[in-house]
């Protein structure tokens, strides 16, 4: 292909769809990977150990921390952490009459923004290839995904910004 501008000539010779398929197998085996363990019952052994002392939102929001670190790590992707870690959180927020918006902040200040800091997740393998670097060469410049879950911590302990519920929304989620 010539087109005679050599940016365009570039983007256009460089494999397209094609050499984007180491990365499409990684995210297909990790979400393949996350099904095993969500079906096989070992994510949800694995995760109750740790939601078994959780009595308070202090406990709750270091322990939803922790627990999408590591859902992150092992599904390889950022999405596969979001649906299955979330999804097991969510009755715990429930639990402590807490809303959904606070899960879901949560998961996007810790699995979202800190995906990218695990070397081998899609999203850092992603970012590398676009920057044309190794994933640990953009590790200290991802100052958000160190400085949001900080944050987080600090309105977990102190409660603010955690929405709690009212008597009307416990009754609507009850029927749900």
């Amino acid at each position: 292909m010539n087109s005679g501008i050599e940016s365009v000539d570039s983007l256009l010779t460089q494999g397209g769809i094609t050499s984007m398929f180491n990365l499409l197998a990684l995210f297909l085996f990790a979400l393949g990977l996350g099904g095993l363990l969500q079906e096989s019952g070992i994510l949800k052994t694995f995760l109750d150990t740790f939601f078994s002392r959780v009595n308070s939102m202090q406990t709750l929001v270091p322990t939803s921390m922790v627990a999408s670190y590591i859902g992150t790590a092992i599904l390889g992707t950022a999405s596969a952490s979001i649906a299955l870690v979330g999804t097991m959180l969510k009755p715990l927020y429930k639990k402590q009459r807490l809303k959904p918006q606070n899960l879901s902040r949560l998961m996007e200040d810790t699995a979202t923004q800190g995906a990218v800091a695990i070397p081998w997740n899609g999203n850092a393998i992603f970012a590398a290839a676009a920057l044309g670097v190794a994933p640990l060469t953009f590790m200290p410049f991802l100052f958000l995904a160190f400085f949001t879950p900080v944050f987080t911590l600090l309105y977990g302990w102190t409660g603010f910004t955690m929405l709690k519920m009212d008597e009307g929304e416990e009754e609507d989620l009850k029927k749900k």
